[in-house]
């Protein structure tokens, strides 16, 4: 923790450095005119990527650590679209909109806000994935160091122009995109994502309306009343009966009831051994999964 600090301060300190130091020498290079035009310029550039982004550096963050926190990684990918995607529709738009109606050098900027807004959007979702190593890279470091080169080529070359600086300030966005991009998409492989199949996703509607949580769907409180929790196991055993005969449970048939006895509980659970506890005098409490995953049981995976 303690040198993650202390790396985030030193990558915060060197682009505040290399902020100053293309402030100088776009300064030093042009005259007072010009030099405004090239500061209005970028200052719109970035006040426009602020309000493309929608609020993605802070959701993603929140959203990534909260669904791999309730392990329910299969929905990561649902999450990183609805964020990415009005993201880039509205940074499109916004760029089309500047690109006809703001004055040079703004108008050429605009063609970068799209990479500059997806590029921001993709870091936080990284963060989101507990890692930092990519923002302090690309966003702290590398980015800065590539603008301070590039403008401090021009001025050493005696170009007194503003597009020039605008195009060398704006260009390193592309490269820092396309890493921003490939990091964001390692951090979601990293993660084992399982689909969630129909069957998932009808059994974890009945955990939640049983009163529990996704993953451990509660039985009825007493053998002569049938519950939303009865309904989850009895999914569980359908599923049983649609398996080959090899895997198939011989409880399978006898939970099928609509209104189960004791008998037809117990059966299912012994028909589960390894999903269900074994009970012997009376039903089980809880139905539990080795690995909770956002449902009661998971499709593919073997008894």
């Amino acid at each position: 923790m303690a040198r993650r600090g202390l790396a985030g301060m030193g990558a915060a300190g060197f682009s505040g450095a290399a902020g100053v130091a293309v402030t100088w020498l776009v300064a030093r290079a042009l005259g007072a005119e010009q030099a405004g035009a090239f500061f209005a310029a970028t200052a719109g550039f970035v006040l426009a990527g602020g309000v493309v982004r929608l609020g993605t550096q802070t959701g993603l963050v929140y959203w990534v650590a909260w669904l791999r926190m309730r392990e329910r990684t299969h929905l990561l990918g649902a999450c990183l679209r609805i964020a990415l995607v009005p993201v880039a529709a509205a940074s499109v738009a916004v760029a089309a909109v500047l690109w006809f109606a703001a004055p040079a050098p703004l108008d050429s900027l605009a063609l970068f806000l799209p990479l500059a807004a997806l590029s921001d959007a993709a870091l936080a979702g990284t963060r989101g994935y507990r890692q930092l190593r990519p923002t302090l890279l690309l966003e702290r470091l590398a980015r800065p160091a590539l603008q301070v080169l590039t403008i401090g080529t021009l001025a050493v070359a005696a170009v007194s122009t503003p597009g020039p600086y605008a195009a060398a300030w704006v260009v390193p966005y592309l490269p820092a995109a396309l890493l921003a991009g490939y990091a964001l998409r390692r951090a979601y492989l990293s993660v084992p994502t399982p689909r969630a199949g129909r069957a998932t996703r009808r059994i974890s509607r009945c955990a939640r309306g049983s009163g529990g949580t996704p993953g451990h769907a509660r039985w009825p409180a007493s053998p002569s009343s049938p519950s939303s929790g009865w309904t989850c196991c009895w999914w569980r055993c359908s599923a049983a009966s649609r398996r080959p005969p090899c895997m198939r449970s011989p409880a399978a048939s006898s939970c099928s009831d609509s209104s189960p006895t004791r008998a037809s509980r117990r059966a299912c659970s012994h028909g589960w051994p390894r999903h269900c506890p074994q009970g012997t005098g009376s039903p089980p409490t809880t139905c539990t999964r080795p690995r909770p995953a956002g449902s009661c049981w998971s499709p593919g995976r073997s008894t």
